[in-house]
């Protein structure tokens, strides 16, 4: 499925694509990574996704540095905009 929205040109699909290697698209966390803290930035409709996706890969250290804090503060500012995931993520 996000195989598809990949190929329709859904950018957040592509950026998890990217980041875990589907779709027949080369692994790069690094990239995966960039492209979803851009896409957290804006102002799209998947930006919140986006920002939980940035709070996961911070504390996993996948594509950037494990920072425990960090992540937290990106699953806030996905909260703060009602996603029940990243409140999800905040329940430690």
């Amino acid at each position: 499925m996000i195989e598809a929205a990949a190929d329709a040109g859904v950018a957040c699909a592509e950026a998890v694509c990217i980041y875990r290697g589907w779709g027949g698209r080369q692994e790069d966390e690094e990239e995966g990574f960039k492209r979803f803290k851009e896409l957290s930035e804006g102002d799209g409709e998947h930006q919140a996704i986006a920002m939980i996706l940035v709070g996961e890969c911070y504390e996993d250290g996948s594509g950037v540095a494990k920072d425990i804090q960090t992540a937290i503060v990106w699953y806030e500012k996905a909260a703060a905009r009602g996603n029940s995931d990243a409140m999800n993520h905040l329940r430690i």
